[in-house]
């Protein structure tokens, strides 16, 4: 179950990599890969959640879950720790640890040679992604800016206010009101999505506070656009612009599994044309030869008797009820 929550977080040509490259998979039910690593290791990364290795040999992937997928949702933090959450962290950290080995470009013997974001080195980045990555800023900023003035702003001031009010258990007439501005808003916003080919705004529809919803996606988005942790930093501009292009394409994927892909293709257009329609493309084509193979992916729906259908004489129950809060 575990292996079939990995091999979901990434393309289907990254897996074939993993297997063919015969990379070893580490996984963790802690809140950090350090129970993983020796000692040396764990001195210098074990903070980290998760980690892959790009030097070519000795290839491994190491991913925490913080928390058990398996158990019973906590209900006092039902975003955080076992269940659904764990195997929620389980697919974004692996879906970014795949991105960086996606990443990789190799050539016709399957040796690796560089990055398609920069440089083996990481000291410089490829113009095509460090181009991507500042148009997709620059169009992350203006798309958040047009649902606001369409109407956004107000209803995420209604939606703070009531959020409040039901943190608090606070009810009455006002509460009502507030709630039907929120209706209000919505249904023009949507109006608004709709007349203006913004499709991925529905995907938020069924949020309880949809305008919230929306606005963390986007911080979220800029966040991995423009990575702010200390590791990322560097006195040389150059290597820090390298650093930043080498995650934010990482990461395409990851926001994919986190947003779906109509949100993500459409706040991360560039990145996420450079990853579907280069990288991936790039890894079929050295499978192939690698391989001799012809790889085609298979869309075919797996075959399932009657019963298994209807599910009604499984001893197991459906443990993931997906929770999803602000």
């Amino acid at each position: 179950m575990l292996a079939r929550i990995f091999v979901q977080s990434a393309h289907p040509i990254v897996i074939r990599w993993l297997l063919l490259n015969k990379t070893e998979v580490f996984l963790t039910y802690s809140h950090n890969i350090g129970d993983m690593m020796d000692m040396v290791s764990w001195q210098r990364v074990g903070g980290n959640s998760g980690m892959q290795s790009t030097n070519g040999k000795d290839v491994a992937i190491f991913v925490s879950c913080g928390g058990n997928p398996f158990a019973e949702n906590n209900k006092d933090h039902p975003t955080y720790g076992n269940g659904f959450a764990a195997a929620a962290r389980l697919q974004i950290i692996t879906a970014q640890e795949l991105g960086h080995f996606a990443n990789i470009k190799r050539d016709d013997r399957g040796k690796q040679i560089t990055r398609h974001s920069a440089n083996f080195s990481g000291t410089k980045a490829t113009d095509k992604v460090r181009i991507a990555r500042k148009n997709d800023i620059i169009h992350c900023h203006n798309l958040l800016h047009k649902l606001l003035k369409a109407g956004m702003k107000k209803q995420l001031d209604y939606e703070t206010k009531l959020k409040f009010y039901n943190a608090n258990k606070v009810s009455g007439l006002k509460v009502y009101a507030i709630k039907f501005m929120i209706f209000i808003y919505k249904f023009r916003l949507l109006n608004y999505s709709s007349r203006n080919n913004l499709i991925f705004v529905k995907k938020f529809k069924t949020d309880k506070y949809m305008a919230l919803m929306i606005d963390a996606m986007f911080k979220d988005m800029q966040a991995n656009l423009s990575p702010a942790a200390d590791v990322y930093k560097n006195k040389n501009p150059e290597i820090e612009e390298a650093i930043a292009c080498i995650e934010a394409l990482a990461r395409v994927p990851q926001q994919a599994v986190k947003w779906g892909y109509l949100t993500t293709k459409e706040t991360m257009q560039d990145l996420y044309k450079i990853y579907y329609n280069e990288v991936i493309p790039s890894l079929i084509t050295s499978y192939n030869a690698v391989t001799g193979e012809n790889y085609k992916r298979d869309f075919k729906k797996p075959k399932s008797s009657f019963f298994s259908k209807i599910n009604i004489f499984s001893n197991k129950k459906l443990v993931l009820k997906p929770v999803r809060e602000l």
